[in-house]
């Protein structure tokens, strides 16, 4: 029987520095109940596109067989792979730096350690989200945060804070980066820590009391739009896509909701985010967007994508304007599933209630 197995390795470290990079050691002893035709390790960083490295190890004249490399980021998420007579075998671990000497043996399916103490292998049986359920996630995000507070020298809070962070319907940004903020700075440093404060400051842009960006992007009358254009009037700004179905969805809620409150006074941005023109264009006729200000942009432009710019993780999503340019509501900040605030935010506007948000220093 084939072996599937899929999971995201979250690890702390006591790091050996070597040569700007992070040295580990791996000696393993191993009595298996089969012949072993071959026997490698692979692992890899937590990056995004990360490479996956497979390692060959080499057996003393006591037969414990070793593995020592050089790795770019203090730990990795790591697989022992064992093949015997066609039948494959594996251990998913966490690899840190550092030296170990662990003993493997071998169930009907699977590759078992005793004798690695990894306060890493720890920390990820005790991340509540490791197993990939995000069931009750709102509780699982608390104690994601407490165990991040507990372990600020540890790799691992890095990657688990990464995880928070990618529920950004449940965590908003100024949420997660105090977190960051209060991890040991030799963290931060790291590639990891470095490309997770990128993202964090790229999703702060469109916080409420900003400025919404200026922007350019095609109309679908064959025009060029400038977000500086709307300056002085209200407008609510939808983020969606052809192929996103919520997206669709909510525009039954909203194109109502803007008919009830007399929307001259609140005018459209529509912003599509990676689809094809020619969808595009036949999704404002069907849902009857024509009055709203439509714009398009694709992957295919010669930069960042609009979400990637920004940061949007899910759509669709949702921002209020005011008059001078500041963003009122953010629907990742406002956890406004079912829209009632927006709601809410739209008639404000409407009964001229709406003041500016200060910006944050």
């Amino acid at each position: 029987m084939k072996f599937i197995q899929t999971f995201m390795f979250l690890f702390a470290s006591t790091v050996v520095f070597a040569n700007n990079h992070y040295q580990f050691i791996l000696n393993i002893q191993y009595q298996f109940s089969f012949p072993v035709d071959s026997i490698w390790l692979e692992y890899e960083t937590f990056l995004p596109g990360a490479k996956v490295n497979k390692l060959k190890g080499t057996t003393n004249e006591k037969g414990v067989l070793a593995f020592s490399s050089i790795l770019p980021e203090p730990a990795v998420s790591a697989v022992l792979k064992c093949n015997s007579r066609g039948q494959s075998y594996y251990k998913y671990f966490v690899l840190d730096t550092g030296m170990h000497h662990v003993k493997a043996t071998n169930t009907a399916r699977f590759l078992k350690f005793s004798g690695y103490r990894s306060i890493n292998d720890q920390l990820f049986r005790q991340n509540p989200i490791s197993n990939g359920s995000l069931s009750n996630l709102p509780a699982k995000i608390k104690q994601m945060q407490t165990l991040i507070r507990q372990h600020p020298q540890a790799y691992y809070s890095l990657v688990i804070l990464s995880q928070m962070f990618n529920q950004q319907f449940l965590v908003s940004p100024p949420d997660v980066l105090p977190l960051w903020k209060a991890l040991d700075s030799c963290l931060q440093e790291t590639q990891m820590g470095l490309w997770l404060h990128e993202r964090m400051l790229v999703a702060t842009r469109l916080l409420k009391g900003n400025a919404f960006p200026d922007i350019t992007l095609p109309t679908a009358t064959g025009t060029e739009f400038n977000s500086t254009s709307m300056k002085g009037t209200n407008y609510l700004v939808v983020f969606g896509a052809t192929w996103c179905g919520p997206c669709k969805q909510n525009l039954a809620i909203i194109k109502p909701l803007l008919k009830e409150t007399a929307h001259n006074n609140l005018k459209v941005l529509h912003i599509t985010l990676s689809s094809q023109k020619s969808d595009w264009e036949k999704m404002i006729i069907k849902f009857g967007l024509q009055d709203w200000t439509n714009v398009l942009d694709t992957a295919t432009n010669k930069r960042q994508t609009l979400g990637q710019h920004f940061g949007i993780s899910f759509i669709p999503f949702y921002l209020v304007v005011n008059e001078e340019g500041i963003i009122q509501y953010n629907s990742y900040q406002e956890y406004d599933d079912n829209l009632e605030k927006l709601k809410s935010k739209i008639a404000l506007i409407q009964s001229g209630s709406v003041s500016a948000v200060s910006r944050p220093r």
